[in-house]
């Protein structure tokens, strides 16, 4: 993972003793999703997942988001990422989405994937920030209400042009990142 300086949240990884904290965080932002025994099911017994955890560390490791993909025959599958509500729309989200596939990347992972619902704007303004790129869809998947999903797929993490865009996105962060510790400092 690339390092940058004086950054005001920590990523790590997920630990058994975050998920009393994840879950609440995640049906905050998503509405009812997946529970404890889901997660303490992907951090005990599934070989394939990788979860993080966003904690901000001046304010008693408070937690901020999450994410976490499963590695699959080579390709990472995004199945959650999530912020805390009142943090959102601070661009927190693009640095977990940058370590999750980062770490990928270091699994020798050549392709990220994964679904996300057709209303969701300002994920699919993440996503393609990141090189997604819709590649069909899942009707009527999600089953609170219907919802079709788009499947979203990132080009080659291993060719230039992606290498290329993953610099351009780590040197805008690294630009944005003062702005960033500034609005962290008034929501703290």
């Amino acid at each position: 993972m690339t390092s940058f300086p004086a950054l005001p949240f920590q990523i790590e990884p997920m630990r058994s003793a975050d998920i009393a904290e994840v879950v609440p965080l995640e049906q905050a932002a998503y509405g009812r999703h997946w529970g404890r025994k889901d997660y303490a099911y992907e951090l005990e017994s599934n070989k394939l997942a990788h979860y993080f955890v966003m904690r901000l560390p001046q304010k008693s490791d408070k937690l901020l988001g999450h994410a976490g993909f499963w590695l699959i025959a080579g390709e990472i599958h995004l199945n959650t990422i999530a912020i805390e509500p009142r943090w959102q729309r601070l661009g927190l989200s693009e640095w977990l989405l940058l370590r999750v596939i980062e770490a990928g990347q270091t699994m020798q992972a050549s392709q990220a994937t994964l679904e996300v619902r057709v209303s969701n704007q300002a994920g699919l303004g993440l996503y393609h920030k990141f090189g997604f790129k819709e590649v069909g869809r899942r009707r009527h998947y999600y089953q609170d209400n219907g919802e079709d999903a788009l499947i979203l797929t990132t080009p080659d993490l291993t060719s230039h042009e992606y290498q290329a865009l993953l610099q351009q996105r780590k040197m805008t962060l690294n630009e944005q990142l003062p702005a960033l510790i500034d609005k962290i400092n008034q929501l703290a």
